[in-house]
């Protein structure tokens, strides 16, 4: 395994002509030893793994809290206007605007605790 983003920069630094051949040989030779730093330091604290229950619940509040409403029936949604229901949940459109919005306005992303929380979504 390699890391890609330390493989990027050496390819970008070598198009660039801001290396030598022999220094990013040096910085690739490198690389193995980055591989030896521990990325996790201790085993998790029993019972705080996630389960599948708990992944699935995520992942159906991301599809609730990020897809535009629909309508119930296909019959409602022709009488209010609205988007008629999907025939497959496999094919939930979500977007990303505006799970944010709406985890912003629900007051679940703090952004002074956690800032990169809104590049992670």
């Amino acid at each position: 395994t390699v890391y890609f983003a330390d493989l990027d920069r050496v390819v970008r630094d070598l198009r660039s002509g801001n290396v030598t051949a022999s220094l990013a040989a040096d910085r690739i030779e490198s690389l193995q030893s980055r591989l030896d730093d521990k990325v996790i330091g201790r085993r998790p604290i029993p019972s705080t793994l996630p389960s599948h229950k708990n992944v699935y619940v995520g992942v159906v509040a991301m599809a609730v809290l990020g897809s535009a409403p629909s309508a119930v029936t296909v019959w409602d949604a022709n009488i209010m206007g609205m988007a008629p229901p999907v025939d497959s949940t496999d094919r939930i459109v979500i977007s990303k605007r505006r799970l944010i919005a709406v985890l912003d306005g629900l007051g679940l992303l703090a952004h002074d605790t956690s800032p990169r929380l809104l590049d992670i979504i």
